[in-house]
């Protein structure tokens, strides 16, 4: 074993056993600590139970503490178990990355995000060096073997030079553009802009304060991106693997055409198998994931093929797949490697402005700050974790804007919560992923937005938040995923350790990630709250209007079904790779990609 990785991993058992001090909430969810490194199977067993709670806000900070150290206490067994002359198995290396990146997908790696990562590293060039023969390890029983990306996927195979990054340019790794290594483009059309969003060709930081402050509206920004190394890094598959560890990282994926339907779901699954069975253009199963026997049709959805947008128009046959999408995911944290080829926008540094005044988000936030002021005044031992990770909706309120205005006036700001990242300054990255005909819905979000464009394209259409009266939005109390399916029907939300083994992930509707609950808070906080609320979901800032449906069919009377929908007024644009567009806050937006794409979104304020 590599002197690095033994020594790393003596700091990592001695961290496990000697930085829990009493005030750690670890202690409320295990007895004897020590069984993390002896019996750290039977712990996250008994972690991952609790974290598999509905709604995700009440789960004790404690379990995440405890999943996180013990999925380290399986990690160090495993590794020394296969590298120390033990029996092992030739995959232990995979089961060692899903064990990691589940601690950071499930809990956020709650304490243990720089050790991880480090661990991460160490293994990947141990790898490396047991692919090149070196150090005198027996390559063929101890290193896992070149793998092709998903068992049933489309294959690609890396060879030592893409693993090492050997051949590459300076300049941040750049080579001339293979085309065996590209993502495949296939484009689809998109329709013809009428109602274009406005360009700005990087706009000085006053002049784009200018616009936020004055113009209040969308607007395309040009050559921010010129200087990314990802424009050319992102679209080689090559980049991806060596990234992911050889494809082994897990990536939450969208399972389904729209987070609205009630056949969607997310399953947690390597980057290979996301890789080879939603982005690669093979045997005509691009961008499609079975989903154990559960099948849903994707007949009219327009599949395209190569470079040409002009010949990309024609519906596929039915098919009994659906579409996977890594959507709304901080990779770049679970991954931080990837940021090196980007850079977070100068303007989101910018002091932006308030939601307009009697928009939905301007609403709530109003309700928010007044629900947490009365909940601190009637119960002073409540903790800030203790409310709702998402502001609740004013929607079915019998308290007028105006009452609540005059209320309002009268509060002093609430804190932000001490275990949130949501502060108000906070700039939230996600990575969004997938084949062409991924969808996000008519929304809108409670942050401004500046989302780039990496690879692909993307069409987007934009209407005001002053329209919002107009768009058909859902209800506050949607019914809870869980529930929508029934006793016999899965959530298709599963961990990929085992498809049956099924694993809750925040859902995108729910646009903060959920935070762990400080003690204190948690099941015993809601004894007061009613069945039927825990049972519901806010979606209310998602339209009931399927303007996918609209696309695939203008020439129908869609006022019949949405009455006074065409009278509405909106800006709309296909963003094209190397740009990037500001969403004023509230601003509802529905999206739909054009081929394969990677988009990274900025929020912030």
């Amino acid at each position: 074993m590599p002197q690095a990785l033994t020594l790393l991993l003596h700091q990592i058992q001695h961290q496990i056993l000697t930085t829990h001090p009493p005030v750690d909430p670890i202690h409320n969810c295990a007895q004897d600590l020590s069984q993390l490194l002896t019996n750290p199977d039977e712990l996250l067993r008994l972690a991952e139970r609790e974290l598999n709670v509905f709604p995700f806000r009440n789960v004790a900070r404690g379990w995440f503490r405890l999943f996180v150290d013990a999925a380290l206490g399986r990690a160090v067994r495993l590794i020394r178990r296969n590298l120390e002359g033990e029996t092992g198995s030739e995959g232990w290396l995979d089961e060692v990355v899903t064990v990691l990146d589940r601690a950071l997908i499930m809990a956020g790696g709650v304490g243990r995000e720089e050790v991880i990562e480090r661990l991460l590293e160490q293994l990947q060039a141990y790898e490396e060096r047991c692919l090149r023969g070196a150090g005198g390890v027996d390559v063929g029983e101890r290193a896992v073997k070149r793998r092709r990306i998903g068992q049933e996927g489309p294959s690609y195979v890396m060879s030592v030079q893409e693993r090492s990054g050997e051949g590459d340019e300076e300049d941040g790794g750049d080579v001339d553009d293979d085309d065996d290594d590209l993502l495949p483009a296939n484009y689809t059309a998109a329709p013809k802009i009428e109602h274009p969003v406005p360009r700005l060709k990087s706009p000085s930081l006053t002049e784009f304060q200018t616009h936020m402050d004055n113009e209040k509206k969308p607007v395309i920004l040009t050559g921010i991106m010129d200087h990314w190394p990802a424009l050319k890094q992102w679209k080689k598959k090559s980049y991806w693997m060596k990234e992911t560890f050889n494809g082994r990282r897990l990536v939450p994926v969208e399972i389904g055409r729209s987070y609205t339907d009630d056949d969607w779901g997310q399953k947690i699954m390597p980057f290979r198998e996301f890789l080879g069975k939603c982005i690669l253009d093979k045997d005509e199963d691009r961008g499609e994931v079975e989903m154990g026997g559960q099948a849903s049709s994707e007949a009219g959805r327009p599949s395209g093929g190569g470079d040409d947008p002009a010949k990309s128009d024609t519906p596929p046959q039915e098919t009994t797949r659906q579409t996977g999408y890594l959507a709304q995911h901080d990779l770049l944290h679970q991954i931080p490697s990837l940021r090196s080829a980007i850079v977070t926008p100068d303007y989101c540094y910018l002091d932006p402005p308030p939601p307009e005044p009697g928009t939905p988000v301007y609403l709530t936030r109003l309700k928010g700050k007044r629900e947490k002021t009365s909940c601190t005044q009637e119960t002073k031992s409540s903790h800030p974790n203790s409310q709702p990770s998402q502001p609740l909706s004013t929607k079915n309120h019998n308290t007028t804007t105006s009452e609540i205005e005059n209320e309002i006036d009268h509060l002093e700001p609430s804190p932000p919560s001490p275990a949130s990242d949501s502060t108000p300054n906070a700039i939230q990255c996600n990575i969004w992923f997938g084949p062409a005909w991924t969808i996000s819905p008519l929304h809108h979000d409670p942050y401004h937005n500046i989302l780039c464009q990496v690879v692909g394209r993307k069409y987007i259409r934009l209407y005001s938040p002053r329209q919002s009266s107009k768009l058909y939005p859902r209800s506050d109390k949607e019914l809870a995923p869980h529930l929508k399916h029934g006793p016999n029907q899965p959530m298709h939300i599963s961990s990929a350790i085992d498809d049956d083994d099924e694993t809750q992930i925040p859902t995108r509707p729910a646009i903060p990630t959920p935070q762990p609950q400080e003690e204190g808070g948690g099941k015993d906080d809601e004894e007061g709250e009613k069945e039927g609320e825990k049972a519901t979901i806010d979606l209310s800032n998602t339209s009931r209007i399927d303007l996918s449906a609209i696309e695939l069919s203008p020439a129908e009377d869609w006022d019949a079904i949405y009455p006074g929908l065409s009278a509405v007024p909106y800006v709309e644009c296909v963003l094209e790779a190397g740009e990037a567009l500001y969403v004023p806050v509230g601003w509802w937006h529905y999206v739909r990609s054009c081929g394969t794409g990677v988009s990274v979104s900025f929020w912030w304020g």
